[in-house]
């Protein structure tokens, strides 16, 4: 895989004796956001959660760009078009990582993604293997600060201030249950809908 801001430099991308793919998905049709008004489309690429890597083909060559060298990019995840972007980081960090966007409404809903390389417990007495395992944390975003979001209710108090009681008669109308990504992504919608 080469750089594409050092001129083809490699990047170092071995993962010999690792179980797994740190690869959310395979090269896939996407676009890709330099800036505002610089965009390339119909390119395919994939994104490597365990480096913060997108990877894009040109040519027959790999090439990367990494969260400090692009504002974002939208590929087709499960048949529907997802959008990442870098203009977050991380709280309590200054390392810049790509953001899944599920919602950018008053409160927003952010999921940060990555391949952990991880001992596999699965691997014979003697042998020592490992694997990618993917971990996920929702962040949700209010006036441009990032809140880690905590899958229990008595956070919830916190985050959402005066509409707390609204959200609480909405989650025990519709069952909600916080752990589920889709139920999650439902009562944000509704927070911003009301």
């Amino acid at each position: 895989m080469k750089d594409d801001f050092s001129g083809g430099a490699p990047i170092k991308s071995n993962y010999t004796g690792v179980e797994g793919t740190p690869f959310l998905y395979n090269f896939e049709r996407g676009d890709i956001f330099y800036s505002k008004k610089d965009t390339a489309t119909n390119m395919f690429i994939r994104f490597n959660a365990y480096e913060q890597v997108l990877e894009y083909l040109k040519g027959e060559d790999i090439w990367g760009l990494t969260p400090s060298q692009v504002k974002g990019f939208v590929v087709v995840e499960n048949q529907e078009r997802a959008f990442y972007t870098s203009e977050f980081k991380l709280p309590n960090s200054d390392k810049p990582v790509f953001f899944k966007v599920h919602n950018l409404g008053e409160i927003g809903l952010l999921e940060y993604i990555e391949m952990k390389l991880v001992e596999d417990p699965g691997s014979t007495y003697g042998s020592l293997t490992k694997k990618f395992s993917p971990f996920k944390v929702f962040f949700i975003l209010i006036d441009g600060d990032l809140i880690e979001f905590k899958h229990q209710k008595k956070y919830l108090k916190g985050i959402f201030n005066e509409k707390y009681s609204k959200v609480q008669e909405h989650m025990n109308s519709y069952n909600l249950n916080l752990k589920n990504e889709t139920d999650l992504k439902k009562l944000i919608d509704f927070i911003n809908n009301s």
